[in-house]
């Protein structure tokens, strides 16, 4: 009944509007460790096979913990995404959810998400919106945090897309106005 993460929440509308039926689809999820709702949200209500790869031990008791406590069923990797700690699977979907923009060069993390995917596969992934009217607010408030993070325009998300080998479908906007 969770307005965002529940069967019919927020978050699942956008990614079937953007995915579509994600029934049995191999996903993955860069980076998932951690109370990982969203992947939950995936799993139980879309049906995904989800596979999370993280290299924090401690994020993925955490997520394992989440899945366990909701009867969902994951795969977790103990591991480096940049490696092929993956042993060569290939997915349906690549996800990241607040990764990117952790990387001055995002080229990279985008190429390896498109190495991961079995022809036809999809990457959907999200970064907070740095330019909104309450990032001054983060910006201000929050120097350290706000230092970990870099802005990509659309158009260098574009072209580390094109140069990832990726096809951009599009960028929007999501969540609160001022967010």
């Amino acid at each position: 009944s969770d307005r965002m993460f529940g069967e019919r929440g927020l978050f699942l509308r956008l990614v079937e509007r953007e995915l579509g039926d994600l029934r049995g689809a191999r996903m993955l999820e860069l980076g998932a460790g951690g109370p990982n709702y969203r992947l939950v949200a995936l799993a139980l209500w879309a049906g995904a096979d989800v596979t999370a790869i993280d290299y924090s031990t401690i994020g993925l008791d955490v997520l394992s913990d989440v899945f366990a406590s909701h009867g969902a069923a994951l795969r977790s990797i103990h591991g480096d995404f940049f490696a092929d700690d993956l042993g060569g699977a290939r997915f349906d979907v690549v996800v990241h959810w607040g990764v990117l923009e952790h990387f001055v060069d995002p080229r990279f993390l985008l190429a390896t998400s498109a190495a991961r995917l079995m022809p036809g596969g999809r990457v959907l992934f999200t970064m907070p919106n740095m330019r909104a009217f309450a990032a001054e607010l983060w910006r201000r408030y929050c120097p350290d945090n706000w230092s970990k993070h870099v802005l990509h325009t659309d158009a260098a998300i574009s072209a580390a897309c094109a140069a990832s080998e990726l096809q951009l479908s599009r960028t929007f906007h999501t969540g609160a106005p001022l967010l």
